[in-house]
């Protein structure tokens, strides 16, 4: 006869059923992402992306809310206020994950000792974007150009991607470059797209839709292999600035002290949301890849990056206020 207990047994065992973590991501009270950008970045397509799937498979309300700008104090600030029950999510990308805390001494948070690695989010490769009409075709253009006059770029921020990848640039080429911090990508797409900046570094998803309309051009993929979005663009190697190289990664991480069976719970489900044929459909047109890992691979992962880029950092001295 098959008893109760059995069937709980049973669910145990092959991952249907995760105790606590059953019970405190299915209720009233809605799971809430938050986001340290402003709408219309690669960031916020993920966090869209999770609050219709999660909602969908937990059957409940999931919303996202924004907390851009202050290097990602502001969302920090909000996740720790919240109590460590798995019903609150912070998804950023490896700034706010990683490199912040190498850079800024002062930092207000530290993501490896306030935040819990919950699941990797796709990651795509960077490229250098500038306006369509612009004169610059060729990092040797962009170095040339920058010893007539110094040349603006924008970032997503102070120790963005965008950030180090200019100052990689910099440092390879010998080019005079000053950066220009906006609240995330899409503002500062903006102002290329207006030609107020010189280029930017970012992912190939937020700004593809501009290239396809001929508003902006990829002069260079700062990654190991051309893409077939952009095939005429050459990677940094074959520009002669090796390395000028970064894969932008995201996450999503819980507030530290989250019970363990709550964020394998999650984990599973982001994961499941991740593999949705049209989550596949839309992130791989736009050239993000997505690497399913469990929270502890994820954490390691994390661990891992900050030692490489802290050692980095240090050997440039490499220090932000």
């Amino acid at each position: 006869m098959t008893t109760r207990r059995s069937v709980i047994a049973s669910l145990i065992a092959t991952g249907a059923w995760t105790g606590s973590a059953c019970a405190q991501l299915v209720g009233a009270k809605p799971l809430t992402i938050i986001l340290p950008y402003p709408p219309g970045g690669p960031g916020d397509m993920m966090a869209r992306a999770l609050s219709e799937g999660l909602g969908e498979r937990l059957g409940r309300a999931v919303i996202v809310d924004y907390k851009p700008g202050a290097i990602g104090v502001s969302a920090a600030s909000a996740l720790l206020q919240q109590p460590p029950d798995g019903n609150t999510l912070l998804v950023a990308e490896m700034s706010m994950l990683c490199t912040n805390r190498l850079l800024y001494p002062k930092l207000r948070y530290d993501p490896m000792t306030d935040f819990t690695a919950v699941a990797a989010l796709p990651r795509m490769p960077a490229v250098l974007y500038v306006p369509y009409r612009s004169a610059l075709n060729s990092i040797a253009d962009l170095t040339a150009m920058s010893h007539s006059r110094t040349l603006n770029y924008a970032t997503q921020g102070n120790g963005s991607v965008g950030h180090i990848l200019g100052q990689l640039l910099a440092t390879a080429t010998g080019a005079q470059l000053n950066p220009i911090p906006y609240k995330g990508a899409a503002p500062a797409i903006t102002d290329l797209l207006g030609e107020q900046v010189d280029f930017l570094f970012d992912g190939i998803g937020p700004g593809l839709q501009y290239v396809n309309t001929q508003k902006l051009k990829v002069i260079a993929v700062a990654g190991p292999r051309r893409l077939p979005q952009v095939p005429q663009a050459p990677t940094t190697a074959e520009a002669g600035a090796p390395a000028v190289s970064l894969t932008v990664w995201f996450g999503a991480v819980a507030r530290a002290g989250t019970p363990a069976a709550v964020v394998q719970r999650l984990n599973q489900e982001i994961s499941a949301v991740m593999a949705m044929p049209k989550n596949v459909s839309r992130f791989d047109d736009l050239g993000f890849q997505f690497i399913s890992q469990s929270a502890g691979a994820f954490q390691k992962f994390m661990v891992g990056e900050s030692a490489r880029w802290g050692a980095f950092f240090k050997e440039r001295n490499i220090v932000l206020e």
